[in-house]
Parts: C-alpha cells; sequence; structure tokens
C-alpha cells in the first residue's frame, strides 16, 4: 500500500506541473533546468505574460505583443515574422530583441503598410535564460490587421501650392498638389498622390497607396500606386499604369500605356487606354470606351454600347458585349459569351459555357462552347464551325457559315441557313425556307422536323434510323428527295 501511495503522489505532481507549463495556449517548447524556475500560476502568469493586439493598427510602429517576464531569472526574447505573414508587414531590422529582468514587461511592434492590405499576421516568438542556460521557451502566435480604406490616405499630406521644378520625395504621408501646379520631375510617396483639376507630373510617379488624378491633370510618365489609381474626367496617364488596387479612368480621360491591376479596371464613356489591360479582376467598358490593345481578367469582362477592344479578350468569367460594341480580336472566356445587338466578335469566341448573339451581331470566326448552347439572334452570323455541348438555335435569317456540331438539339428558324455539316446529338428542326447545305447527322430516339420549302441539299443519317420520326412540310427536301420519300442511308 505505501508504494500505492507514492506512484499516486508522484502523478499528482507531474500532472500539475505539467498543467503550470503549458495551460490553455500551449507553449510549442518549453524546457527548464529546476522546477523552482517555473511560476505556479496559470499560463497567463507562468514564464512567459503574451499579450497579442487584436486587430493590429494599419500604421507605423503599430503594436504587435507585450510580452512580460514571469520567471525568477532574466530572459532574452526575440520575436520574427513567418512566411505566412501577408506582405505589407515587417518588424524593424527584420528582428527584434529585448532582455527582460524579472516581472519586466516589453512591447513589440510592426510597421503595416495600408497599401499593400495586409490582413493576417503570424510571428514566431523566443524566450531564453540570459547567458544561454536554464528557461527555453518557443511559441508561434497569429492575429489579424484592421480593415483597411486604402483610398483615406490617412497620414500626414505635404501640399504644394506652387510649381516644382524638380522631383519630389516623400518618406511619410501624402503628397498633394493644388490645382494648376506643375512639377517637372517625379514624384514618389509612402503613401498617396494627388493632383488636383488641371495639375500636371512630368515624370513617373510612384505611390505606396493610391492615386487620383483629378480633372484635366495629367502625369506625363509612368505610375506605380500600391492601391487604386483614378483618373478624373479628360485626365492623363501617358505611361504604363501599374495598381495593387483598381484602375478606374474617368469620361474621356487617357491612359497612354498599359495598364495593369490587381483588382478591377473601368474605362468610363469614350475613356481609352491605348495598351494591353490586365486586370486580376473585372473589366468594364462604358460606352464608346475603347482599349486599343488586348484584355485580360481573372473576373468578368462588360463592353458597352459602341465600345471597342482591340486585340484579344480573355476573361476568367463571362465576357458580355453591348449594342454595336466590338471586340477585334479572339474571345475566350471561363465562363458564357453573350453579344447585344450589332455587336460583332472579329475573331473567335471560345466559352465555358453557352455562347448568345442578338440581331445582327457577329462572330467572324468559330464558336465553341464548351459548357452550353449557342444561340444566334435574327440575321445574326457566325462565318465558322460552331461546336456546342448543348443545343443551337438560329433566328430567322441567322446563318452559320461553317460546320454546325451541337450535343443537344439544332434548330433553325424562317429562312436560317447552315452553310456547312451539321451534326446533332438529338433532335434537328428547320423552319419555313431554312437550309442546311450539307451533310446531317441526328441522334436517335428523336425527331427531324422539316417547315415549307426546307432544305437539307447532302445526305441524312441517324445514329438509329428506326427510333426517328420525320415530320414534312409541304415543299421540304432532302439530297433532292421529298422529304417524306426520303429514306435515312
Amino acid at each position: 500500500m505505501p508504494t500505492l501511495v507514492k506512484w499516486v503522489s508522484l502523478l499528482v505532481i507531474v500532472t500539475s506541473l505539467s498543467a503550470i507549463v503549458f495551460g490553455t495556449g500551449a507553449f510549442s517548447a518549453v524546457t527548464a533546468d529546476r522546477i523552482g524556475e517555473i511560476d505556479t500560476a496559470s499560463d497567463e502568469s507562468a514564464l512567459l505574460g503574451v499579450d497579442v493586439e487584436r486587430p493590429v493598427e494599419a500604421s507605423g510602429g503599430s503594436t504587435l505583443v507585450t510580452v512580460t517576464n514571469n520567471a525568477n531569472q532574466p530572459l532574452v526574447v526575440e520575436i520574427s515574422l513567418t512566411s505566412n505573414t501577408d506582405p505589407g508587414v515587417s518588424i524593424p531590422n527584420g528582428l527584434q530583441q529585448a532582455t527582460l529582468a524579472p516581472g519586466e514587461s516589453t512591447t513589440f511592434s510592426v510597421n503595416v503598410n495600408p497599401a499593400r492590405r495586409p490582413e493576417t499576421i503570424e510571428f514566431d516568438l523566443t524566450a531564453v535564460g540570459e547567458g544561454g542556460d536554464g528557461i527555453s521557451v518557443s511559441l508561434t502566435r497569429s492575429t489579424v490587421v484592421e480593415e483597411i480604406d486604402v483610398g483615406a490616405c490617412t497620414g500626414p499630406r505635404q501640399v504644394f501650392d506652387r510649381n516644382v521644378n524638380g522631383d519630389i520625395d516623400v518618406d511619410n504621408g501624402s503628397v498633394v498638389l493644388s490645382p494648376t501646379v506643375a512639377v517637372n520631375g517625379d514624384v514618389d510617396a509612402a503613401e498617396c498622390v494627388i493632383v488636383k483639376d488641371k495639375g500636371r507630373i512630368g515624370g513617373d510617379v510612384s505611390a505606396g497607396a493610391a492615386v487620383q488624378l483629378g480633372s484635366s491633370a495629367q502625369i506625363n510618365g509612368a505610375i506605380d500606386a500600391g492601391g487604386d489609381v483614378t483618373l478624373g474626367e479628360k485626365a492623363q496617364a501617358k505611361g504604363d499604369v501599374d495598381a495593387e488596387g483598381d484602375v478606374s479612368a474617368g469620361g474621356k480621360s487617357q491612359i497612354g500605356g498599359d495598364t495593369t491591376a490587381g483588382g478591377d479596371v473601368s474605362v468610363g464613356e469614350k475613356a481609352q487606354i491605348k495598351g494591353d489591360v490586365d486586370a486580376g479582376g473585372n473589366v468594364d467598358l462604358g460606352s464608346k470606351a475603347q482599349i486599343k490593345g488586348s484584355a485580360d481578367a481573372g473576373g468578368d469582362v462588360s463592353v458597352g454600347s459602341k465600345a471597342q477592344i482591340g486585340g484579344d479578350t480573355t476573361a476568367g468569367g463571362d465576357v458580355a458585349a453591348g449594342e454595336n460594341a466590338q471586340l477585334k480580336g479572339d474571345t475566350d472566356a471561363g465562363g458564357s459569351i453573350s453579344l447585344g445587338t450589332g455587336a460583332q466578335i472579329k475573331g473567335s469566341a471560345d466559352a465555358g459555357g453557352g455562347i448568345s448573339i442578338g440581331e445582327n451581331a457577329q462572330i467572324q470566326g468559330a464558336a465553341t462552347a464548351d459548357g452550353g448552347g449557342v444561340s444566334v439572334g435574327r440575321n445574326g452570323q457566325i462565318k465558322g464551325d460552331v461546336s456546342a455541348a448543348d443545343d443551337v438555335s438560329l433566328g430567322a435569317n441567322a446563318q452559320i457559315k461553317g460546320d454546325a456540331d451541337a450535343g443537344g438539339d439544332v434548330s433553325l428558324g424562317r429562312n436560317a441557313q447552315v452553310k456547312g455539316d451539321l451534326t446533332a446529338g438529338s433532335g434537328l428542326e428547320l423552319g419555313e425556307n431554312a437550309r442546311v447545305d450539307g451533310d446531317v447527322s441526328i441522334g436517335s430516339h428523336t425527331t427531324l422536323r422539316m417547315g415549307p420549302n426546307s432544305a437539307i441539299t447532302g445526305e441524312a443519317e441517324a445514329d438509329d434510323p428506326s427510333t426517328v420520326t420525320i415530320e414534312c412540310a409541304s415543299g421540304a427536301r432532302i439530297d433532292g428527295t421529298p422529304c417524306d420519300s426520303y429514306t435515312f442511308g
């Protein structure tokens, strides 16, 4: 029995010691040479008191964590950021270190660049007994950054009311040019660069946060912004624009070079971007706006009435072109492609979803709908081959000038034409005077409907002719034979 009591007592001691060292927020590793070095209180007041700031302010010198030495000997404490920390957060000199006497506290801080919009901070913290002997603690903690409004430009502002014959370089805060003020050189600001109405910068602009141009303002060089770039009405940026946020070009404004944005790109009414556009988000063109190069969007591309994209158009999402809009290159969409009345794609169209073109609209190359159907409105045209996973439908007087291959049904409206061969996974319906000027192949257990005076000029075949029903109106012909007398080959 005495032996049993000794084992139980030892178990209680070990269990209690484990709770003292690790507690509710366990360290990654804790060692101590002597039990007497460990306080017999909770984790908060054990070897280290660790108070992590949540959220961390989005500014320089923001408090990250307060550390208290609860041991009975001096501790050397070090902190460093892990690779899981978002860009835009840094510790001065990359590493902070402090020696804490028993009972002493210190605060570690970080610099947060709001222009980079960081959200997460993760850090490693280590503490060892002074001299490297005794206590050793290591842990990893994480926190979040407060919600950031980059457009606010909250830091100090240096306002220039007179012309500057040279460069401007501001390490803290924003640069503001008053109306009509001109700078002949470059402008570099830690936060925002704001050019009021009719202001002018002769060189390049670099901003940690946003760049804003007022009405008729002008930047003759390139723009590199950690946040958004906004051009007011009739403003001009004559070089390339590179923004980690959005780019917005107001009515009749111009960007003379390429535009790269981490977010959306918006081109206002009659505004122009004379180079290529690469956006992580959406690309939106207002009425009569132009992108003279190619447009590549991680999201959707929307092209307003009479607007133009001069090169290829690529979208991770949908592409939608309004009335009389023009896409002068090839168009590739991860989602659907839709053309309004009179709109044109002068190259090919390749959609992960469906393709829909409105009245009098055109696709001058091939059209491929990998995940949907193809619909051609009244008087619409596709001048190349058509391939669709689902149905293909043509409105009155619509045309496909190449072959048509549909996974589902195919229907041709009055006077509609397919000038090549046609393959339908299911049935086929031809309206009055509709024509297929090649061979036709349809599925099984389906119907072939031939409207008045409709025609298939080539041969017709079916997967299983015995399961196909043919409905023939007067004057309908297949391969020169009256429809009601035709026998599938």
